[in-house]
């Protein structure tokens, strides 16, 4: 009786166990339009002056942002531009620079990402 209850035990826990499969994650095509003019748009909408601001672009990579408890959305794919920007505030002083993440998929804009959240999420800056 005891060796049928645990043969029991031991075909449900069995049946219980997953093989895990990984599914290829589709980041899209390569970016192939000029990212830099459409970042640089981006900040003079909103920055006070805007002549004096410089960039570090850092080449594109592969990335995706994953579904946490904070970040409620789908896992996004792509490629993400990472911006250093220093640009002058209202006293003229410059404020230090600042990164930004920039999200494109099939050379389409998805989304920006804040130095904040890049760190909280464990990007290099």
């Amino acid at each position: 009786m005891k060796k049928i209850i645990i043969s029991l035990i031991f075909l449900v826990c069995c049946g219980c166990v997953t093989t895990h499969i990984q599914e290829p994650i589709d980041y899209g095509r390569p970016l192939t339009k000029d990212f830099k003019p459409f970042i640089r748009s981006y900040f003079e909408e909103f920055l006070i002056d805007p002549s004096s601001v410089t960039y570090d672009f850092q080449e594109p990579k592969k990335a995706y942002i994953k579904k946490t408890f904070v970040w409620s959305y789908p896992t996004i794919t792509g490629y993400l531009i990472v911006v250093g920007v220093n640009a002058k505030n209202a006293f003229g002083g410059y404020t230090g620079k600042k990164y930004y993440g920039f999200m494109f998929k099939n050379d389409i804009f998805i989304r920006i990402i804040t130095s904040e959240e890049m760190e909280y999420r464990g990007f290099n800056l």
